[in-house]
This record gives structure tokens, sequence and C-alpha cells, in this order.
């Protein structure tokens, strides 16, 4: 557990996960803690590293300084700034739904520090445009900000109601999350932490995020990329990961069945399977039966007394 500082003065909360390489540094969706990633900890920090953080004013981050200054651009600055603190050259990137767009992000800006990409369960361009599968959700979005803004004690008490964990997850099994395969436990974390989220970081990143679009930067990719898309994805319905696959280079897709925007708490094994696979097939990760090589600590000489 540490902290890494940004130049502008934010803190940006961190915890790296077993040692060596490779280094797998694991980016949220908005409004999302480190929680949804124990699962790829579990896996990979017995082979290399993980890292996992937290956004400006999400977590244990600090509250950034400017609420205009919430773009996907600065949160890829982030994960560099993240990443110089960790002593990390270079890093498989991975990103749950908005965290599709930060990795994207972060391979314009700093192609030669990106092993692979693994964008999960997200899309390239203004997300709201397909929230269940209709462009009328970006004017709810832009609404529902715009009311926050001005009526911030309502839309908080609103808010904390909403995101009460039994009352969330309940509604959330209705349409947004597997009924059966998405458990209680690994959903109750994500609505403590939207509790706690300050909305006024929320809906200003929420906005960013719906203005960004990396669809020039995907022809250009030329690292290794695995998409994972959901067909029970609601938020990111599963016609994006095809589109992604087809824009990007050589790219791979895994598009899990029943898959939810949660698949990575709901379909944990087969995640983890695929990228072991994709990871080892690119030379990322050593074959099967071949140890990594151990990480060397330097000697120091002693001074002669």
């Amino acid at each position: 557990m540490a902290y890494a500082h940004t130049d502008d003065g934010v803190k940006l909360y961190y915890e790296k996960h077993g040692r060596g390489e490779p280094t797998i540094v694991c980016c949220n969706g908005i409004g999302v803690s480190t929680f949804f990633w124990k699962y790829i900890i579990q896996h990979f920090s017995r082979q290399g590293s993980v890292i996992v953080w937290d956004y400006r004013g999400h977590g244990r981050s600090s509250y950034p300084p400017d609420l205009n200054n919430l773009t996907m651009e600065r949160n890829a600055r982030d994960v560099a700034a993240v990443m110089d603190a960790a002593g990390v050259k270079k890093a498989v990137l991975i990103g749950h739904s908005m965290g599709t767009q930060v990795i994207y992000e972060f391979y314009r800006l700093f192609p030669q520090r990106t092993l692979a990409l693994v964008p999960v369960l997200g899309t390239y361009k203004h997300p709201a445009d397909t929230f269940f599968n209709t462009s009328l959700s970006k004017y709810v979005l832009f609404f529902v900000a715009d009311f926050a803004e001005k009526h911030p004690r309502i839309t908080r008490k609103v808010w904390d109601f909403m995101f009460t964990p039994w009352l969330g997850f309940h509604a959330a099994r209705l349409f947004i999350i597997h009924p059966t395969l998405c458990s209680f436990e690994d959903m109750k974390p994500y609505f403590y932490h939207l509790r706690e989220l300050k909305m006024e970081v929320f809906f200003n990143m929420a906005r960013k995020m719906q203005e960004h679009s990396a669809e020039k930067v995907l022809p250009k990719i030329k690292v290794p990329t695995l998409i994972i898309g959901g067909e029970k994805d609601v938020f990111t319905p599963s016609y994006l990961s095809y589109e992604m696959n087809r824009l990007i280079p050589n790219s791979r897709l895994l598009m899990i069945k029943q898959g939810s925007h949660a698949a990575l708490v709901e379909q944990p094994d087969l995640i983890n399977c695929e990228l072991d696979r994709f990871l080892r097939e690119n030379g990322i990760l050593p074959p099967l039966g071949k140890k990594a090589r151990p990480v060397r600590k330097k000697k120091t000489q002693k001074k002669p007394s």
C-alpha cells in the first residue's frame, strides 16, 4: 500500500501485489475502487506483479484540485505516475468499463510503456450513447448530472438510498448483473464505495468519459490486445466488442456467455484462464512448465571499516 504523487499535487493510492515481471496494471470503472480485481490479483500475483489503484477523488486517493480536469487523458497520465512510483517501466494494461478508455488513452500517450492491452467490458468512445442499447441514455446522464449540481442535498439522499448495499444489489440483479453468478459479497464493496464517493467527482468524470473517443487510436495499436466482452452486458452492448476487434489489428476477442457488466467477479476463472493463455502465447508470461526468471537483488558492497 503506497501513494503516487502527481504533477498537480494529487496523492494516488495504489497497491502492488506479487513481485517481478510482468506487471499488470488494473484500471477501474468510474465510481469503482480496487475490489473488483481480487481474482486477477489472486491468480497473477503468483507469477508476476499486479498493481491496483484509485482514480483521483475515488477510494483512498485525494480529492482533485480541479473538477474540470477529470479527463481520460488525466487518468492515463495518473497511470504513468503510479507506474513511476512503483518502479515499473512497462506493463500490461487492463481496463474495466471506463478503464477501457483510460488504457486506450494511455497507449496513445505512452505506447513504449505498454506490453499489451486488455479492454474488459468497456467501449472506446462516448459510452452513454449505448447504455442499455439506446442513445437516450446520454440525455438521462446529462439531466441527472445537472440536477445533482443544482440540488446536491436532494440528490445525495436519493443516491445514498439507491446504493444501500442490499437494495442496490437486488435491484441490479433484475437487469444489470447476472442473478445467480454475481454474489452479494463481491458487490457489497461497490455500493459502500459509491455511498462514500463525492457526487461532483462522479458526474464531472462521467461527463469527461462521455466526451472521450479513442476511435483514431484503435487502428494504430501494435501491441497484443485481448478484448473481453459480455453477451448480457447492458452498459456495453456486445456489438461494441466486435467493433473493437475489427478496428484493432490482430486483436483477439473473448465473448463471455451470459456475461454481464460484472463478469470480472461473475466468471473470474474463465477470464483468468483466457488471460493467462493470451499472455503466454505472446511471450509475456513464460510457457507452462518454465519458471519465470527470479528477481535478483543487487548486491551492496560493504564499506571498508
